[in-house]
């Protein structure tokens, strides 16, 4: 302001530089800044500080309740289609060559598609074609044990061993699981055919869940054949057994019996043993044709109950 300038005209000019000095220490007034000079050099980086200690993390904060659902737009209205637009069909090129025609598949029931075989069943047909139509063989692995089958033949391999369906009824081919034996018999009887699986033993008819306890066993009477009319037959009966030989006529000419008269028909004998008890007395119990020897006597049953004897003597 007006009053506080100061006419450096009115003071004495030897003491300016000294007066101005005092007034621009004492005052406030900064003067115009000079031009920034160039920068110097930046010194080489420090070495880094190390780093300090991360902070524990902070809890979470509770989940804020799920808002509302907001309430569904309207459906869009469906644009109608555009127009079609025309397509120009070409001429038709020039028919080729027709290639060999394939077999013939099997054809399927009348008015019925032809039938699958399932993915767990290989099918080959009569007309062999595989997985397709009615099987003749298939090996079906849905049963437990897998099965093979042949329809064909009426014949299944399984579990239960090798069966065969005939005339209503099954016949079988297995092994018996708790004796380890080889069974054949069909589902309507119970006799079988068996074979010992321990010692080879066979047996014949035998009573189904019986083993043979002889290399042959046999239940029943046996028969057997020779080339001709010749035989010989094992029969029992309730009073005992019997074997009866015949000839190549047919006739019987030898006969055992274990509670019968036992004969044989032109009967040749070099050395003969006679055993037994002699008659009591000569109407003793005896059929005719019987002899006994003992006491010195040769004795002869003539008769029913009729007995004669001989003296023996020496020559």
């Amino acid at each position: 302001m007006s009053e506080n300038r100061i006419r450096l005209s009115q003071i004495y000019k030897p003491d300016v530089s000294g007066l101005v000095e005092e007034i621009i220490s004492g005052s406030s007034i900064i003067g115009p800044s000079g031009a920034t000079g160039p920068s110097g050099a930046t010194g080489a980086a420090g070495p880094s500080g190390a780093a300090g200690p991360s902070g524990a993390t902070g809890s979470a904060g509770p989940s804020g309740a799920t808002g509302a659902a907001g309430p569904s737009g309207a459906t869009g209205v469906t644009g109608t289609s555009g127009a079609s637009g025309t397509s120009v069909t070409g001429p038709s090129g020039a028919t080729g060559a027709a290639g060999p025609s394939g077999a013939t598949g099997p054809s399927g029931a009348s008015g019925q598609p032809v039938a699958q075989g399932s993915d767990k069943q290989v099918q080959v047909n009569s007309g062999g074609a595989t997985m397709i139509g009615a099987s003749n063989l298939y090996y079906n692995h849905s049963s437990t044990p897998n099965e093979l089958h042949a329809s064909g033949a009426n014949v299944k391999i399984g579990a239960t061993g090798i069966i065969e369906s005939t005339g209503g009824y099954d016949a079988y081919m297995y092994i018996e699981p708790t004796s380890d034996d080889f069974v054949i018999r069909k589902s309507n009887q119970t006799h079988q055919i068996i074979i010992d699986g321990d010692v080879g033993n066979v047996g014949i008819k035998l009573p189904t869940g019986t083993q043979p306890t002889y290399p042959l066993d046999v239940s029943g009477e046996a028969l057997f054949r020779g080339t001709g009319s010749q035989k010989v037959v094992i029969d029992h009966d309730a009073d005992g057994s019997e074997i009866l030989l015949y000839n190549s006529a047919g006739s019987a000419t030898a006969k055992l019996s274990s509670h019968a008269n036992s004969w044989v028909d032109n009967l040749r004998i070099n050395v003969a043993t006679v055993t037994g008890a002699v008659p009591a007395s000569a109407t003793g119990a005896g059929t005719s044709g019987q002899i006994a020897l003992g006491g010195g006597y040769l004795y002869a049953c003539t008769g029913t109950n009729a007995w004669g004897r001989v003296q023996l003597s020496t020559f």
